[in-house]
C-alpha cells in the first residue's frame, strides 16, 4: 500500500485571477465613464441660443461662413439693414425675448400654486415668438441669398454638405 503523503503547496492562482479581473473591470469602467462625462473647459461660456442656432437648417451664418471676413460682414450688415427696412424684427431680439418667455414659463411652473391661465398665456407667447422668429429667419436667409454670387452660393452649399456629412459620421461613430 502506497501512501502518498507529499504535501503540495496550495496555488494562489485564483487570487491572482481575481486581482487581474478587478484591474480589467476598473479599466473598463474608467473608459466608459470617460466617454459619458465630458468636462466643460473653463472660461467657455455657451449661450443657450447657440445650440438652437446651430441646429437650424436654414441658418444664414452657415451660408456666409465660407466668405472672407470683410465680405461676410458686408453681406450680414446689408441683409440686416434690408430686413429692418421691410419691417421684420431683428432675430437676435426675438431670440432674447423667446429665452425670457421660456424662463418666465419655468418660473410659473415652479410656483406652489399653478396658475393655469398664466401658463397658457406664456406658452401662447412662446408660440407667437417662435412663429415670428421663423418668419424673420426666412426673410434674413432670402436677403443673404440675394447678395451672394452664384460661386459663393455653390461654395456655401458644399461647405454645408461637408459639415452635415461630418456630423453624420460622428453620430455613427458614437453608436
Amino acid at each position: 500500500m502506497s501512501t502518498d503523503t507529499t504535501i503540495t503547496k496550495p496555488r494562489n492562482s485564483w487570487i491572482i485571477a481575481l486581482l487581474i479581473s478587478i484591474a480589467i473591470n476598473g479599466l473598463l469602467a474608467g473608459l466608459l465613464l470617460s466617454k459619458q462625462v465630458k468636462p466643460i473647459p473653463e472660461g467657455v461660456d455657451v449661450s443657450p441660443t447657440r445650440g438652437s442656432m446651430e441646429i437650424a437648417p436654414n441658418n444664414p451664418r452657415h451660408l456666409v461662413r465660407t466668405l472672407e471676413p470683410a465680405r461676410r460682414k458686408q453681406v450680414m450688415t446689408t441683409a440686416m439693414k434690408n430686413l429692418k427696412g421691410q419691417g421684420n424684427e431683428n432675430p437676435r431680439q426675438l431670440f432674447r425675448q423667446l429665452r425670457q418667455a421660456k424662463m418666465k414659463t419655468m418660473r410659473l411652473l415652479r410656483t406652489d400654486e399653478l396658475d393655469i391661465k398664466a401658463i397658457e398665456q406664456s406658452l401662447a407667447e412662446i408660440r407667437t415668438l417662435n412663429q415670428k422668429l421663423a418668419v424673420s429667419g426666412d426673410a434674413l436667409m432670402i436677403e443673404v441669398l440675394t447678395q451672394l454670387t452664384p460661386a459663393e452660393r455653390k461654395a456655401a452649399e458644399e461647405a454645408i454638405k461637408t459639415r452635415e456629412n461630418r456630423k453624420r459620421r460622428r453620430g455613427q461613430q458614437r453608436r
